[in-house]
């Protein structure tokens, strides 16, 4: 919750610790707190990334699961 309120006013601007450090008592969290949570998060940054691919692809793979699948070749009937 701290982060997205950071980011709905700070976006990706600096500031000075004592404002984020603010913020941070008024979520009931810590700087501190968060910035050795950001050190152990950023192991999983591969998985992250891979998860945030997915996500932005996510609209397109729905897409082409609702078009039609045609086979490349037609074949003639037994009888034709």
């Amino acid at each position: 919750m701290w982060a997205l309120t950071w980011f709905e006013q700070q976006g990706f601007a600096e500031d000075e610790y004592g404002v984020a450090e603010q913020l941070s008592k008024s979520k009931n969290t810590s700087v501190a707190g968060m910035v050795e949570a950001g050190i152990l998060e950023s192991k999983r940054a591969a998985e992250a990334l891979a998860y945030n691919g997915l996500v932005q692809s996510w609209p397109e793979i729905m897409r082409l699961s609702r078009e039609e699948i045609r086979p490349e070749t037609e074949q003639g009937g037994l009888f034709e």
